[in-house]
């Protein structure tokens, strides 16, 4: 079972700091999202290769393969 949760009283900032905090989070998501994105192409590069290797065994023999 989960820990209770407390409930911290939230506290108003002012507009810069606002725009500062969106910036360091903004600045701080593209980092893993491109680790995502290369693991996606590795994915493609592999599934293409592999196509090509299959291509290429079309015309050989049953022992060939």
């Amino acid at each position: 079972m989960a820990p209770p949760t407390r409930d911290e009283p939230t506290t108003p900032i002012s507009s810069a700091d606002a725009v500062s905090n969106m910036r360091v989070t903004l600045s701080s998501w593209p980092a893993p999202s491109r680790l995502i994105y290369c693991q996606a192409v590795l994915v493609f590069i592999l599934a293409i290769h592999q196509g090509a290797i299959r291509e290429g065994r079309e015309g050989a023999a049953i022992e060939k393969r």
